[in-house]
C-alpha cells in the first residue's frame, strides 16, 4: 500500500471560511503570483504553497508502475482541495468512477478514523512539501504517526522533501504562528533520536540539501538568507 500525504494550502480566513462553507475559494496559481477573484497579486510571505494540488506525483507513480489500486492520497478536508484532485483527472483523462486511487480525508494530528484503518499496512508513504508546514513539536508527533502507518518490514520507506536548512530553525509562516525548518542533522535525530519513534538499529535516515532551482515554486518561499535557502531531500527506510 503507498500513501501520499498532500500539504495544505495556504489561505486567507475569509477564503478558508468560504471553502469550509462549501464555497471553493481555492485559487489558481500562477509563477510569482497569487489570482484571487480575477485579480493577480504578488505572492506574500515566506512559505507560501502555490502549486495546485491535482495529484501530479500521484499520476507520476502510477505511471512508474505502482498499482494504483493500493494507492492512497489523504488530504485534510476542504472541499476546495477536492475541487482541484477532480481536475487533476480531468487533466490526466482519468473517468471518476473509474478512477482506482483511493482519496480519504481528515486531520492527520487528531488520529483520523481513515488514516488510522492503514496502520501497519503501507510500504511507501510520500510527504511531500509537508512537514515544513508544522511546529517542532507538531512534527515530532507527525513522525510518530506516520511511523506506525509503515509495515514493520525491510524496505518499507516513507521520503519526502521540504525547506530545509544548514542549520535547524524556526521560520514565521503566512497567517501567523511558526513553523520548523529542519537541517540534515535535526531531520534524523526527528526519527532516531530519543523522542522519535525509532532508533538507529531499525532504520536509514538519508537526508541531503539541495539548492532548489529557480524555476521551482518553492524557491522564492524560504525566509532566509539567499545564501542559507535549500531543500531537503530525505528518505526513512526499515533496515
Amino acid at each position: 500500500m503507498c500513501v501520499l500525504v498532500y500539504p495544505l494550502v495556504m489561505q486567507t480566513s475569509d477564503e478558508r471560511a468560504k471553502a469550509e462553507d462549501g464555497l471553493s475559494s481555492c485559487v489558481p496559481v500562477r509563477t510569482g503570483t497569487r489570482q484571487r477573484r480575477g485579480k493577480h497579486r504578488p505572492s506574500t510571505g515566506p512559505g507560501l504553497w502555490r502549486r495546485p494540488p491535482v495529484g501530479t506525483d500521484l499520476r507520476k507513480a502510477v505511471l512508474d508502475g505502482f498499482p494504483p489500486e493500493r494507492m492512497v492520497a489523504y488530504d485534510l478536508y476542504m472541499p476546495c482541495r477536492f475541487l482541484l484532485l477532480q481536475s487533476g483527472r480531468r487533466l490526466f483523462c482519468i473517468d471518476e468512477a473509474q478512477d482506482p486511487v483511493r482519496f480519504v480525508a481528515g486531520d492527520i494530528l487528531q488520529g483520523a478514523q481513515p488514516l488510522s484503518e492503514l496502520y501497519g499496512a503501507c510500504s511507501t508513504i510520500h510527504a511531500g512539501y509537508f512537514f515544513h508546514l508544522f511546529d517542532e513539536d507538531d512534527q515530532r508527533r507527525l513522525a510518530h504517526i506516520i511511523s506506525r502507518l509503515m509495515q514493520a518490514r525491510r524496505g518499507t520507506t516513507v521520503l519526502g522533501s521540504q525547506l530545509g536548512r544548514p542549520r535547524a530553525g524556526r521560520r514565521v509562516v503566512p497567517l501567523g504562528g511558526r513553523a520548523f525548518v529542519h537541517s540534515p542533522e535535526s531531520w534524523s535525530e526527528l526519527w532516531c533520536g530519543p523522542e522519535g519513534p525509532f532508533d538507529e538499529s531499525q532504520v536509514i535516515v538519508s537526508a541531503v540539501l539541495q539548492q532548489p532551482n529557480p524555476k521551482d515554486l518553492m524557491a522564492d518561499s524560504v525566509d532566509v538568507e539567499s545564501d542559507d535557502r535549500a531543500l531537503l531531500i530525505w528518505s526513512v527506510v526499515i533496515r
